[in-house]
């Protein structure tokens, strides 16, 4: 579950994709698992402009292509929403 409920604090955010971990292309599958519409899930690039990406609602998925080099991180509106996430693609 994700506790945190602000972009750029270290404690209570996922890691759903590290920089390098994977060759080009790699991609995100990712959800949010809440029933709450209200309840979303903000995935973010891990760089100087932590760049948000992504706004899930409860219910809501993503695919999205990665960049091997940025790592991306999600937090949440409501502490202790779950995401569900896999990458896909090939180890560096």
């Amino acid at each position: 579950a994700v506790t945190s409920t602000a972009q750029g604090t270290a404690s209570g955010q996922v890691t759903v994709c590290t920089a390098s971990s994977y060759t080009a292309p790699a991609y995100l599958y990712i959800k949010n698992t809440s029933t709450v519409s209200t309840n979303y899930i903000y995935i973010y690039a891990d760089d100087a402009a932590d760049s948000t990406i992504v706004r899930l609602k409860g219910g809501e998925f993503a695919f999205i292509p990665t960049n091997s080099g940025v790592s991306l991180k999600a937090y949440t509106a409501t502490s202790g929403t779950v995401v569900e996430y896999m990458v896909y693609g090939t180890e560096a």
